[in-house]
């Protein structure tokens, strides 16, 4: 659990790979499988943690938000788009993923060619109070379907730069 709350994703996927998933039992095999896929997407192992997605689909321990962000992060990654969306869509705002879910939900709606219903996530995220969690890369989105250096981009980048100069976006 120390690896995974250091973010060293690394070493957390052989911890959870090193646990006998035979001696686990009612929700604890959600809750590894919910794990495991959380890891091996951070590793870049995308297609064994998309084999997790009924294992996570069936878990019932697991804080709700959480599993419909994770579910519709795989989803996204398989290529489907519409069922990431659909997934993504159950997260509320105020629960904690709410953000990162908005981000997926965007780039789901995006990929599934619907780029207007990805904007209105976007300005959805940017309408809270600066700094808030996924506004620099919907800030960033904005700017970009705006037209990056166009004067309908620079009141996002002028905002991006200003709250979130650190960030991958803001720089």
């Amino acid at each position: 659990l120390s690896a995974l709350a250091a973010r060293d994703h690394a070493t957390a996927l052989v911890g959870l790979r090193a646990l006998d998933h035979t001696k686990l039992h009612g929700h604890q095999v959600g809750d590894r499988a919910f794990l495991l896929a959380w890891t091996l997407m951070r590793t870049g192992d995308e297609a064994a943690a998309i084999l997790l997605i009924p294992e996570i689909m069936a878990a019932d321990h697991v804080p709700p938000d959480w599993q419909d962000t994770l579910v519709g992060e795989l989803l996204l990654a398989d290529g489907r788009a519409v069922e990431a969306a659909e997934a993504l869509g159950r997260v509320t705002e105020g629960d904690g993923s709410w953000p990162r879910a908005m981000l997926l939900l965007a780039q789901a709606r995006s990929e599934a060619g619907a780029t207007a219903d990805a904007i209105k996530v976007w300005e959805k995220l940017v309408e809270r109070p600066d700094p808030a969690n996924g506004s620099a890369q919907a800030l960033m989105a904005l700017a970009t379907k705006s037209g990056a250096g166009s004067d309908k981009a620079y009141p996002y980048l002028r905002r991006l730069w200003s709250h979130y100069p650190g960030s991958g976006e803001g720089r």
